[in-house]
């Protein structure tokens, strides 16, 4: 299926807004610096929560229980750390930036001056081969639709760790280069990585002086490997795959229960048009400018909603499969 270009997208945005006359005002893209702090403490201490049940009182089944609660947090620090990456938490953009590296960022053994490079690439072309998530479509299993006996078996890999081990497996040992990529990496400053090493160093130095390490293994890093890698998976694949041409903004909305929000798509992340049509509105606001977009038929008529994690499997899926 042919896409609209990028330049047709922002063609499409800009129609939008000057059809609509619709603006985003000073209110909603106002930062809130003590609620970007909240939600950055609320997630840790609710995962903060979960290891001190699991490490006083062990249970199998309490454990089962809680992977998908210490994920989907893991997956909440990555959407700060998106808004970090967006200048969207504070005020001072070094506050974003170290703030989103140290308790965002790192943790979650990510990068967030890689992450901001490559996402505002990801913005600028949109839906081009210069668009830094489209590398993904070098892979089978991101070339929707697919049968539903092979989406469920990719999502049953990430849930056990299997793909994970698989990837890093790939990505260590292959000689093959990925030639999808049209961007030069990223570029970080002198002190960057002395910086981050010395992170990691305190951090297992400590882990290992508590003699902690198979808390961390069972209560951190399987929960990293098994449900957060999931819950990445289904990101990358909700926001702009397998949309209908006819839809100009070719980024999908999700309408999701309170708990798919919470287990699933942390901080509203499940506006991914709302952002892409105003990426300097915080997190905290995209509900509250869908529901002024959603009053516009010409976003009505460009946008592609999708009603639940169940209908989006069935649009990602065959139906005879």
């Amino acid at each position: 299926m042919s896409q609209p270009s990028a330049t047709n997208i922002h063609i499409a945005y800009h129609l939008f807004f000057q059809s609509s006359g619709l603006i985003a005002g000073n209110e909603i893209r106002k930062k809130k610096p003590a609620l970007a702090i909240a939600c950055i403490l609320g997630d840790w201490l609710i995962m903060g929560s979960c290891f001190i049940i699991l490490h006083y009182y062990w249970n199998v089944f309490i454990y089962i229980f809680l992977i998908p609660v210490i994920g989907s947090r893991m997956m909440a620090l990555g959407v700060l750390m998106h808004d970090a990456s967006h200048y969207l938490l504070f005020q001072n953009k070094k506050a974003n930036t170290w703030v989103g590296e140290i308790f965002l960022a790192w943790p979650i053994f990510q990068s967030l001056l890689k992450y901001r490079y490559e996402h505002f690439l990801h913005h600028e072309h949109l839906r081009t081969d210069k668009d830094t998530e489209l590398p993904l479509e070098q892979y089978a299993t991101f070339q929707f639709p697919l049968s539903r006996y092979k989406w469920y078996s990719i999502l049953l890999m990430d849930i056990t760790g299997i793909n994970f081990f698989y990837y890093l497996f790939k990505k260590v040992f292959s000689k093959k280069k990925s030639t999808y990529f049209k961007h030069p990496p990223a570029k970080f400053p002198p002190y960057y990585t002395f910086y981050r090493t010395l992170y990691y160093v305190i951090v297992f130095s400590v882990i290992h002086m508590s003699g902690l390490w198979m808390e961390f293994l069972l209560f951190y890093i399987v929960p990293y490997i098994t449900w957060f890698r999931l819950l990445f998976r289904l990101r990358g694949v909700s926001e702009h795959f397998h949309i209908p041409a006819t839809a100009a903004f070719q980024t999908r909305t999700l309408k999701l229960s309170w708990l798919e929000e919470f287990l699933f798509y942390p901080h509203n992340l499940n506006y991914h048009t709302e952002h892409h049509l105003y990426p300097a509105i915080p997190f905290f606001n995209l509900k509250r400018w869908n529901k002024s977009l959603e009053k516009e038929n010409s976003f009505k008529k460009n946008r592609h909603q999708t009603k639940g994690l169940r209908s989006l499997f069935h649009e990602l899926t065959l139906s005879n499969s």
